[in-house]
C-alpha cells in the first residue's frame, strides 16, 4: 500500500509573508489544525508548514498580538516530506525519524499533493495486518499518567512554552487550591483561539479566560470502546481521566486507543479538538459538578456521565463498571 491511499487532499497553503492573524482565523473557521507554506514564486514549492501549536509557541515568543506577526515567524522549515509512491510503511518510518505527526506529500517536481497523518497510517496499517494484537479492554490500561498540568491563573505564554518543551499541545487546566481537581483542557486551538478573540500577547491572557467548559471526561474502567464513543459524539481527540471526586488521573488520546477508536484524521483536516467542540452530539459525559455525582443514576434510574453516554453509542456492547 502507498501513501496515496491514506494522504488528504486538496492541501489548504499559505505563505511566508501572509499575516499571521489571518492565517490562524482562517485555520479557525475550517477547522484546520496545520496548513502547508509555499514559496512566493510561481512554482508554489513547499518551503515550511505551519500547525495550530506553531501559532501558539509564536505568539508566546513574540509577546505581541497575532496581528502584527507574519506566517514566516511562526513556520517550521526543514520539513520532512515522502513521495506519493513511496509505501505506507516508508512514510511512517519517515515520520518517527523525524519525530513528527503530519508529513507533506508532493511529486517529482517538489508540488505539494497531499499531506498524511501518523495516526492515519498506523490504522491503516493495522486493519490490513491479520492477527494483529487485541487492543488493551479498558482506559487504564492505556492512559498516560505522567500528565502535565497548568493552574487557571498562570499566562497562555508560559503555557505554550511548557507545552512544545513537553512536545504535547493538550493541557490539563487545574482549579485553584482544590488539588487535581480539573477546571478544563487547553488545546494548541485554544491557545489560537484566545489570541484572536482577545487582540492580546499571550502572556497577558489567564488560562482561565481560554478554558470553555463543560470538561469531556472517562473513567479508568472504562472501555477503549466506551471512550472512542464519547470522543467521536463530542468531536475531540483527548479525554481527561478522572476519579470519582473529579481529580485528575491521567490523560488518554485517540491514538492511545488504537487504531478505529477516536473521531478524527490527523492530516490537518477539519476536526475539531478542545474547546473548539464543546456542543454535545449526545446527552452525557460531561463532568458532574461536585463528587458523588459519578456514581449516581438520574431521575430516569438511568446511568449518568460517560457510562450513560456510551451506551447509548454503542448498543449491545458491554460497559465496564467504574470503581
Amino acid at each position: 500500500m502507498n501513501v496515496a491511499r491514506f494522504m488528504s487532499r486538496p492541501v489548504d497553503s499559505c505563505y511566508p509573508f501572509d499575516s499571521l492573524a489571518e492565517v490562524a482565523e482562517r485555520m479557525r473557521q475550517e477547522g484546520r489544525s496545520c496548513l502547508v507554506v509555499l514559496s512566493t514564486d510561481r512554482r508554489d514549492l513547499l518551503v515550511g508548514i505551519l500547525t495550530e501549536g506553531d501559532v501558539a509557541l509564536a505568539a508566546a515568543r513574540a509577546d505581541a498580538p497575532l496581528t502584527r506577526l507574519r506566517v514566516r515567524s511562526a513556520m517550521s522549515v526543514g520539513v520532512a516530506t515522502c513521495g506519493v509512491a513511496d509505501s505506507a510503511h516508508e512514510a511512517l518510518a519517515t515520520l518517527r525519524k523525524a519525530g513528527v505527526r503530519r508529513l507533506p506529500v508532493v511529486d517529482g517536481a517538489g508540488r505539494v499533493v497531499g499531506i498524511v497523518g501518523r495516526r492515519d497510517l498506523e490504522r491503516g496499517l493495522a486493519r490490513s495486518t491479520e492477527g494483529s494484537p487485541a487492543a488493551p479492554l479498558n482506559v487504564e490500561d492505556v492512559m498516560r499518567t505522567d500528565v502535565t498540568t497548568g493552574g487557571a491563573d498562570e499566562s497562555l505564554a508560559s503555557i505554550a512554552l511548557r507545552m512544545s518543551e513537553r512536545d504535547t499541545w493538550a493541557m490539563p487546566i487545574l482549579e485553584p487550591g482544590r488539588g487535581r481537581r480539573i477546571l478544563g483542557l487547553l488545546t494548541a486551538r485554544d491557545l489560537v483561539r484566545a489570541a484572536l478573540e482577545q487582540g492580546l500577547p499571550l502572556s497577558q491572557i489567564p488560562a482561565r479566560k481560554a478554558v470553555r467548559g463543560p470538561v469531556r471526561w472517562c473513567w479508568p474502567g472504562d472501555s477503549v470502546e466506551a471512550a472512542g464513543a464519547i470522543m467521536r459524539a463530542y468531536g475531540v481527540s483527548r479525554l481527561p481521566v478522572v476519579d470519582p471526586c473529579r481529580e485528575l488521573i491521567g490523560l488518554v488520546t485517540q491514538a492511545d486507543l488504537g487504531p478505529g477508536a477516536g473521531a478524527s484524521q490527523e492530516s490537518g483536516g477539519a476536526t475539531e479538538t478542545g474547546a473548539a467542540a464543546q456542543e454535545p452530539k449526545e446527552k452525557g459525559g460531561e463532568m458532574p459538578p461536585k463528587c458523588g455525582d459519578m456514581l449516581r443514576s438520574d431521575s430516569s434510574g438511568r446511568p449518568s456521565g460517560a457510562k450513560a453516554l456510551a451506551r447509548s453509542l454503542l448498543p449491545g456492547a458491554a460497559v465496564t463498571s467504574n470503581p
